[in-house]
């Protein structure tokens, strides 16, 4: 998957602000939580698309196992790596780590296509900002 798409964007935009990465990895870490599918929340919120329990399913249908299997697979494999692995060097470990890194990426960037892919949201509806963070809640 090379191309961006709409869902991809809304998340680099999000990401990058100050504090989200943080406060996301957070939520990931204490709660197991899947940040891709918590920013796809926000970004059908935003679009004005509010989630029920059958739309959640198609999404945990679509993006389950991929995120189980392969993405957290890769990160698991990426952290053990974090600060050397047994006698192997730890410039080798280093840079093994950062090509699973980009690896971990590209497979998060999968699972965000397999959750868009499973309705459409608008890109810019005209509703009101305080809409938009209701139905991001509500989604959440």
């Amino acid at each position: 998957m090379t191309d961006d798409f709409p869902f991809w964007t809304f998340s680099l935009a999000v990401y990058g602000r100050g504090g989200v990465p943080e406060a996301c990895l957070a939520l990931q870490e204490a709660y197991g939580i899947d940040v891709n599918l918590l920013l796809f929340c926000c970004w059908a919120g935003a679009g004005g698309t509010a989630l029920d329990e059958a739309a959640m399913k198609r999404c945990a249908d679509a993006a389950g196992a991929w995120h189980g299997e392969i993405v957290r697979g890769l990160r698991t494999v990426r952290q053990r790596l974090k600060g050397g692995f047994g006698s192997v060097r730890g410039e080798d470990a280093e840079a093994l780590r950062r090509k699973i890194l980009g690896l971990e990426l590209e497979a998060e960037k999968i699972e965000q296509g397999l959750l868009a892919g499973t309705m459409s949201v608008p890109a810019a509806p005209a509703i009101p900002a305080a809409e938009k963070v209701r139905a991001s809640v509500s989604n959440i």
